[in-house]
This record gives C-alpha cells, structure tokens and sequence, in this order.
C-alpha cells in the first residue's frame, strides 16, 4: 500500500495535466481573456468578453493579425449562460471577418476565436466590438443617409408598409471606393430577408429594388460592410401614388418620376381580345437611359413586360386576355428620374385578300403599328407587297412581319430610311391554311402611311423533253411558277425566253424539291437570244421554275426543259 507522501505526490501532478491539456474554453465562463469597449480599439487577443443590453445590434470585428493565412478560423460568440449564441468564419487568405450580434438577453458575451477542425491554434489575431445606428423613416420621406464610420459597423433604418403595397429602395454609394464590399438588405415585418443588393454602384450611379410588402408591419433596412469598408450610401424609399386614369387612343398625357427608385402608374381600361400598345417617351430622363415597362391585369398578375426599353421610346405590346381596368408601372432604370409622355393606342387595322387591291394603313401617333390581315390556303406561294407613302423621318426604317396564323414570324422586311414611294417585295409560303396578318412598325417616334398588297402566284407544269410553256406573273407581286418531275441523276438544260417583261427584267431561279436553290439567272426585258440553266438532279422528285419580275409588276417567261445528256 502507497504512502500518504506518493499518494499526494501522484494527485498534484494529474492535477496539474488537466488544468494544463484541456480545451481552451469548455463554457466560454472558464476564460474570460479582455475586456471590449465599444468603439474601442483593436485588441490582440483569442478571447474577449463584452457587455450587451438586450436588443443591442453589435458586429466583433476579427482581424487576421498572425493568424496563418493558409488556415480558416471560427469566431464564436456565446451568450450570458455559455450557450452559443452565433458564429461566423475567417477564411483563408481574408484579412478580416465581422460577425453580427443581435442581442437577445442582457449581459456579459464571450467572443473567442478557434482553429477549424483537427488544426492547432496557432498566431493571435485581435478582436474589436463595433455598435450600429438607427433612423426611422416613411414611404416618399426625405432622402437616408447610412454611414459606416468604423469597421463592422452596421447601420438600420425602419420605415412603415401595408399588405400588399408596392415600395422600391434605392441605393447609392456616395464614395465608391471599396463600394463593391457593401450590402444593402431588406427584412420584413418578422426579419426575414426579402431582397439584398450587392455591390450597388454601377455606371448609372445607384441601383434600385422594387418589392411588394408581404405583411402590415414595420420594415428594416440594413447596410454592412462585411469586408471592412467604411463610407456612406444615399437610400431613397419610395412608393408609387395613385394610378393616373387614361383612355384607349386617347391624347398623349404626361407623368414623371422625380425620385431614384421611383415608379410612376396609369390606368386604362381593356376588353379581352384587344391588342393595345403602350407607348412611353421619355423626355428629359437623368442619370440613366433605359426603362421598364409593365401592365398588369385586373387580377393584378403580370399581363405583359418590356425589359430595359430605350427611354427614348418604347413600345409594350399587350394582347389583353382579361377585361377590367389595368394598369401600367413605368420603372426608369436603377438611379434614373425624369419625365414622360405616355400614350395607350391600338394599331391601325385593314382587311386584305390574295390578288386583291392595296389595303393602307395610317401610322398617325408614334409608337403605333399596323396590321394587315388576310386568309391564306396552306401551300399557297405568295407575296406581301409593303409602299411607304409618306413619313416624318427621313431616317426612319419601317418594318415589316409577317406571321402565320400561330403568331410565329416567318417572313421580315423592311422600307429604307424614309424615301416615299419605297418598296418592300417579301415572297413566303403559307404553311398552313389561316389568317395571316403583315405587321408593319416604324422606326422609333416617325408616323406614316403605307400600303398592303397580297400577291398570289401561278403554276403550270412542263415535261423533260415537252414542249415550251408560259410562266405568267399576273398580278401585282405576283409570281410564275413551272414544275416539272425529274428522276435522280439526270442532267437538265432549262431555255429561257423572256416574253413581255417590264423594264426592270425578272429574276429567275431554279429550286430543288426540298426549296434549296440550284442555280439562277437576271433576264432583260430586251434580251433577244435565250438563257439557259443547266443542272443535274441529285435526287428525284419535282422541281420549280420560280419567276419573280422586277418591282411586283407583271411579266411572262417560256420556259423549256430538255435533257443534256
């Protein structure tokens, strides 16, 4: 049996291994290190305590110091009783970490740095406490200024909202050095977050959110620096009045936005199956150059959007599903204000048919657009045939859209740069039986008069070795087909003759059975001695003699098909 002497000996010296090899903190109440202030300076150290009243918003801020930079390290931050109350990480090769402190209880806090998992502590960084400030404000109250005059510092500011109700905030970073480090976010009624900015400076100076309030309550604001910068940003936090009322094709009225982040709204009335363009003309836009446009229904769902329109003038097209009052949102870009002209129009409209006489259709405002409707047969081989006989611009450029009965756009055009009289000859296939419609739009704020044609086409058949037969264009835009069946392999000649063609000639061109061109020529209208194509048949089935004269005007060709070899 030991001596009481060794016995002691023994229990001193475990004591000491203990007291010696445990952790650092088990508690965060076994080590209390130094004490922060406040805005005090940086204190070099692993661990610290500090005093917090409940409700205090507070950042420690913790610096690398010599602290391995290849290594991550926890900074975590315990509350009066040694519960963890919140943690955050520097991580490796950062000089700085700041992590946020919503005190929920009174009393003293822990911070103490440890060394990510299966590391050894090793280096000291150093600690400091930073504070926050606060403002109240309202919807379409005076301009906030956010600072942050020391690392971590954060800075909140609450403002009032309903259910429902639409509000934007805007923010600009006046001294833009290190702006790229700040983040501007937004939290509801609860804290939850509804919408963050990163770095919010851009060419145009600011950034903007737009956002609908979830709940009643009162809202929050709040500008971080997580990286350590200081300065100041400029917030705005506005919300749009109440709606202007317009009319359909009523006069052009004017509204403004004279706050960043500012939203104007109108109302108009719309009956399901129209279509309306809403026109917006900026005139005098600042501090940006673009705008979004968005109408909404009587459910207040989104009924159509144009997204970074040009702020000089853009155009929404809305074909209306619902009937009932809407209403229009116009959003200048980010940090833009200024004035606009807005109109609610519906386009100029006219009937035509195939091979019947011009339709016309009078752009009078800006903005406004025309369409042509007419019936087709599927297969049909025609041609839209567009005049521009007057405009107010001699650099507009008008164009022209043709699309199938689905809406999809299978032939385009354009009129060049405002000269009277000019002419657009689009050629297309139906491909299937419908109505069809010929949009025309001019370019920009130009107004004008056109005029629609629907031209048809002929065909007739010819045999290899056959005789010659016509291809007569009739119509204005008319064109002339020859179809004729060959077998793969075969090398054709196909003699042309021109026949009363108009002065400009006609463009002639030999198509595959899959539409692909094989070759072509221009015939004269005094062309005495024949042309001929010569081709050779890659694969069977019939091909087409397409006969196109100049300027839609009518003309005839003969066309024979002979073997060549």
């Amino acid at each position: 049996m030991p001596s009481l002497r060794r016995l002691v000996a023994v229990l001193m010296i475990t004591a000491v291994a203990v007291l010696s090899s445990g952790p650092a903190s088990a508690t965060g109440r076994q080590r209390t290190g130094e004490r922060l202030t406040l805005g005090g300076p940086p204190i070099s150290t692993s661990i610290a305590t500090f005093t917090a009243a409940k409700g205090d918003r507070l950042t420690v801020v913790l610096r690398r110091g010599t602290l391995p930079v290849e290594d991550a390290f926890d900074l975590v931050i315990r509350g009066p009783g040694g519960a963890e109350a919140t943690r955050g990480t520097l991580y490796w090769s950062r000089s700085l970490a700041a992590i946020a402190v919503d005190a929920r209880v009174t009393g003293d806090y822990t911070a103490e740095v440890l060394p990510s998992a299966g590391r050894q502590m090793t280096g000291t960084g150093s600690l400091q406490l930073a504070g926050s400030t606060r403002q109240t404000t309202t919807l379409n109250g005076k301009a906030l200024r956010l600072h942050i005059r020391q690392p971590g510092e954060r800075a909140f500011a609450t403002f009032p909202a309903t259910a429902g109700q639409l509000f934007s905030v805007a923010g600009q970073v006046d001294d833009d050095e290190g702006a790229s480090a700040f983040e501007l976010t937004v939290r509801d009624v609860r804290g939850e977050l509804i919408s963050n900015f990163f770095e919010p400076v851009y060419e145009t100076g600011g950034s903007s959110k737009d956002l609908t309030a979830p709940q009643t309550g009162t809202y929050t604001l709040e500008l971080t620096a997580p990286e350590g910068a200081t300065g100041m940003m400029t917030v705005f936090v506005t919300a749009p009045g109440t709606p202007m009322p317009a009319t359909v094709n009523g006069p052009e009225f004017r509204t403004s936005v004279t706050v960043p982040g500012g939203r104007s709204l109108v109302t108009f009335p719309a009956t399901a199956g129209d279509r309306l363009l809403v026109v917006a003309r900026g005139t005098g836009l600042e501090n940006g150059s673009w705008l979004d446009l968005e109408a909404r229904g009587p459910d207040g769902k989104r009924a159509a959007l144009l997204d970074s329109g040009s702020a000089a003038m853009s155009v929404l097209d809305l074909e209306v599903r619902r009937t009932g009052r809407h209403v229009l949102e116009i959003n200048p870009v980010d940090w833009a204000t200024g004035r606009f002209a807005v109109a609610i129009l519906t386009p100029a409209t006219a009937e035509a048919r195939i091979g019947g006489p011009a339709v016309s259709l009078d752009l009078d405002r800006p903005g406004k657009s025309g369409i042509a409707a007419f019936q087709a047969g599927a297969g049909q081989r025609l041609a839209v045939i567009t005049r521009s006989t007057s405009t107010t611009s001699e650099d507009a450029k008008t164009e022209i859209k043709i699309r199938s009965p689905y809406g999809t756009e299978i032939g385009t055009g354009s009129l060049g740069y405002g000269a009277e009289s000019h002419l657009a000859d689009i050629p297309f296939t139906a491909p299937v039986a419908g109505r069809y419609t010929v949009e025309v739009v001019a370019d920009g704020p130009a107004t004008g008069r056109y005029t629609v044609q629907i031209g048809g086409s002929s065909t007739v058949t010819a045999k290899v070795g056959g005789p010659a037969v016509q291809a007569r264009a009739t119509g204005p835009g008319g064109r002339a087909f020859v179809g004729f069946d060959v077998t793969a392999g075969r090398r054709l000649d196909v003699v042309l003759r021109a026949g009363d063609l108009p002065a400009g000639g006609a463009v002639v061109t030999v198509r595959a059975p899959d539409g692909g061109e094989l070759g072509g020529c221009s015939m004269s209208a005094t062309d005495d001695e024949p042309e001929t194509l010569t081709f050779v048949a890659r694969a069977a089935g019939r091909y087409l003699l397409e006969v196109d004269p100049h300027l839609d005007q009518p003309g005839s060709v003969t066309v024979e098909v002979q073997p060549a070899d």
